[in-house]
């Protein structure tokens, strides 16, 4: 009783808090109205989904511990948001609760067994598959394979293919979470969608998400089974055989060739830049997007320059800290479904380290303040 009258304040008060803001037009982005708003509207949104997940128990038992990082997390999250100041305040409520604090309580919820995690697993890797298929009619009947294979890249001028190979990569990371202990027929047709999600990644020509991918496959095979280390040398193999098939000219000698390339030699220009910002203000450094206005909009394509930059020491100390425990916690995890999260974590930091800059990397602070909150659920 105590728990929903504390709920039914808690409510009112953001309610209050809330629409005040948004009626006295003072719902921007600098004021504190909209800062106090914001601060509520999380607040209230972590303890109503808490007792959601958690009513079966008749009591909240949340992990107050974990309010501090998850705190920081967002708070953090906001100051980044200064940047965009052409979104609507009320849109960005929704999309911080969408993006941060709903994934939270899902994988909280999935980490402590209140549904079937197992049965969630299977639902991520289908929905993969039948994204895959509906792309691939999309790609064959509508686009047409001419329009996506411009400049021999998939996604040509159409689509970003860096983005497309983060989207590649995440369905490859869902179906294999699929594979775990499945029937013989589920299981070939996600090892071959596997197969082939890995050959349309590396046509997209982005050296990045290679890597991740790579990476990814690397970390569970010297992290798992006997039977999930031969699957992976057969994919491995596999690949290799396709991707030595199709010979794309092109494509090979942008792998091959990284250091002759425009992009990677204008990117050292860029490094350069940032290293003369660091030596001159190393320690706290020079604050959010101040790399973007010194080059009059170029950002220096190194999510750890940047962030140097930015935040300097103090900044890149902590962020570094996450990866590191996000290691650790990969190579002590008994758990195969949380060693195939975590290790796409650590692989998804790849795929954005050299591509997008730090307000474009909301996604991968998700990802880390999510393990960080959820630290104790982990475990269990």
């Amino acid at each position: 009783m105590k728990t929903l009258k504390g709920m039914s304040f808690f409510l009112a008060l953001s309610l209050v808090s809330f629409a005040s803001s948004y009626f006295l037009k003072i719902g921007n982005f600098y004021s504190m109205s909209f800062f106090i708003t914001f601060v509520f509207f999380i607040f209230f949104t972590i303890f109503s989904l808490v007792f959601v997940f958690e009513v079966r128990n008749f009591r909240l038992s949340f992990m107050y511990e974990d309010l501090f990082p998850y705190f920081i997390f967002v708070v953090s999250w906001f100051w980044l948001l200064l940047t965009d100041v052409n979104k609507d305040s009320i849109f960005f409520l929704v999309q911080l609760t969408v993006y941060s604090v709903v994934p939270y309580f899902l994988i909280r919820a999935a980490m402590n067994n209140v549904f079937d995690k197992v049965f969630f697993f299977k639902m991520l890797s289908y929905a993969s598959l039948l994204v895959l298929v509906i792309g691939i009619f999309h790609s064959l009947f509508v686009v047409g394979i001419e329009e996506l294979l411009i400049r021999a890249r998939l996604g040509g001028e159409l689509i970003n293919p860096v983005g497309l190979a983060s989207i590649f990569f995440i369905l490859i990371v869902f179906m294999t979470l699929g594979m775990v202990d499945t029937s013989f027929i589920k299981f070939t047709i996600l090892f071959l969608s596997i197969i082939l999600l890995l050959t349309l990644l590396y046509l997209t020509g982005s050296r990045a998400s290679m890597l991740a991918a790579l990476t990814f496959f690397l970390i569970l095979l010297i992290t798992s089974s006997k039977r999930m280390f031969l699957v992976g040398m057969l994919i491995t193999v596999l690949v290799s055989f396709i991707l030595f098939l199709l010979d794309v000219s092109a494509l090979n000698e942008r792998y091959s060739n990284p250091l002759e390339s425009g992009s990677v030699l204008e990117r050292v220009e860029l490094y350069a830049i940032a290293i003369d910002m660091v030596s001159v203000k190393p320690f706290v450094g020079w604050g959010t997007y101040a790399y973007q206005n010194y080059t009059e909009g170029s950002y220096p394509h190194n999510l750890m320059l940047e962030l140097f930059v930015s935040f300097g020491v103090l900044g890149l100390s902590f962020f570094i800290l996450l990866v590191l425990l996000v290691l650790f916690r990969i190579c002590t995890q008994k758990n195969i479904y949380l060693r195939i999260f975590l290790s796409s974590i650590f692989s998804v930091l790849l795929i954005k380290m050299f591509s997008f800059n730090l307000a474009q990397l909301k996604d991968v602070f998700i990802l880390l303040s999510l393990y960080a909150s959820s630290s104790r659920a982990f475990n269990n």
